[in-house]
């Protein structure tokens, strides 16, 4: 069957040589295509003892095309992500429990740390203060519990102590089982932030002196 596949030479000498040693031997093998879909199959050895001492091998083969499509999927699932991750111009976090588990470069840059300091610390220090994160926390946990997502603005702590507003969104990785971690993002919205504040300051000090010449008239 797979006689002209050109690693059958040495799959034949390894199984013979695990066989001798009495060893078992597994090995998947391609078996070509079949309507353009490549074929797999997992290649399973076990010596059998005979009486009188002549020995014999059982072997399995097993189909495993379907799960090998599967597991390239799954690898270019993951590269993808990876690259989303890696390249994404959002910040990134990974928090499981009390603790930050991976971050991208994007958040190391919004938040001034290096993608290693990053990992293990604790999320309170990304805070305004520490009663400001434990408010914080109750919201959000309240909001994934419910309708398992979270969304709004905060502050952010820098490493050098400066505040930044950012617009954060979170997730639960399983909404059944909360202590498989949440996914974070992070905008960078201070400038928008501080734009708006200043338009509602001017805003206020308008009403305020239109307020004292509508006085001054009467």
């Amino acid at each position: 069957l797979f006689g002209r596949l050109p690693q059958a030479g040495q799959v034949a000498a390894d199984a013979a040589a695990a066989l001798a040693d009495g060893r078992p031997f597994d090995a998947e093998l391609p078996g070509g295509e079949f309507d353009g879909v490549p074929r797999w199959f997992s290649l399973s050895l076990r010596r059998a003892e005979q009486p009188g001492g002549a020995g014999e091998a059982v072997a399995v083969l097993t189909d495993i095309s379907r799960l090998k499509s599967q597991q390239v999927d799954l690898e270019r699932l993951l590269r993808e992500r990876e690259l989303m991750f890696s390249l994404s111009d959002v910040g990134i976090v990974y928090l499981r429990g009390a603790r930050i588990e991976r971050a991208n470069q994007a958040m190391a840059a919004l938040a001034g740390y290096a993608d290693a300091e990053l990992a293990a610390l604790d999320p309170a220090e990304l805070a305004a203060d520490r009663a400001t994160h434990a408010q914080h926390e109750m919201q959000t946990l309240h909001a994934l519990r419910q309708h398992g997502r979270y969304h709004g603005e905060r502050q952010l702590r820098r490493r050098d102590g400066s505040l930044v507003w950012v617009q954060e969104a979170q997730r639960l990785v399983d909404e059944s089982d909360e202590r498989a971690g949440r996914i974070c993002s992070y905008v960078d919205v201070d400038e928008r932030h501080r734009a708006r504040e200043e338009l509602l300051h001017q805003a206020a000090r308008t009403r305020a002196i239109l307020d004292s010449v509508l006085v001054g008239i009467v």
